[in-house]
């Protein structure tokens, strides 16, 4: 009797081993998925840190660059600070005197400059030189304004693919550029007249 007691107390026990064994195993896979969670997180948090740290430094890179350029093309130097973006999340710019206010109603040819600046710049902090195309960049301004974007275009890395109306060069537009065009074309529609595209 004391031998059958015994068999049965040891099987018992050996359930019992067993249980905990599994039981043990089952809480370290748990432990192990618990960790490999909170390693996901903490990667996908460092992620997170990194993309906005990376935008917060390409968003300041494109406003300077934007800013230098626009300064360079402006016939108001003296009277603009720059550019600003008008949120922290977009990339929507305004022009910024030299007092710090805000130009709250440019004129088309600053809109004009400000648009081309912002290009200009997007185009220049890619990660390649990519070709850029711009179809009558000129049209609507006075001759600096003219001249300083031809200076500036004539300056890119960039190919430049620049498309003119008859008229739209004048010749200290046409003498800032021309020696940094690689192939010029004038294409020709009887109904509109003739385009000059230039390449550089």
């Amino acid at each position: 009797k004391n031998e059958l007691a015994l068999d049965a107390k040891k099987k018992a026990i050996e359930k019992l081993e067993g249980n905990l064994s599994r039981i043990k195993i089952q809480n370290t896979k748990q432990q192990m998925e618990r960790d490999r969670m909170l390693y996901a997180s903490s990667m996908d948090a460092m992620l997170n840190t990194i993309i906005e740290r990376t935008k917060k430094q390409k968003r300041a890179s494109i406003l300077s660059k934007a800013t230098e350029i626009f300064m360079s093309i402006t016939n108001k130097p003296d009277v603009y600070k720059g550019l600003a973006y008008d949120d922290g999340k977009s990339f929507a710019m305004h022009i910024v005197r030299r007092d710090g206010e805000r130009v709250y109603h440019p004129s088309s040819g600053e809109k004009h400059v400000l648009a081309i600046s912002f290009l200009v710049s997007l185009s220049l902090n890619s990660d390649r030189l990519t070709p850029m195309m711009m179809d009558t960049p000129l049209s609507r301004l006075d001759p600096e304004h003219k001249k300083n974007i031809a200076a500036t275009l004539a300056g890119l890395d960039n190919q430049v693919l620049f498309l003119a109306q008859p008229g739209e060069l004048d010749d200290n537009t046409r003498k800032t550029f021309l020696p940094s065009v690689a192939k010029m074309y004038k294409l020709g529609d009887m109904r509109v007249g003739t385009v000059g595209a230039y390449v550089f």
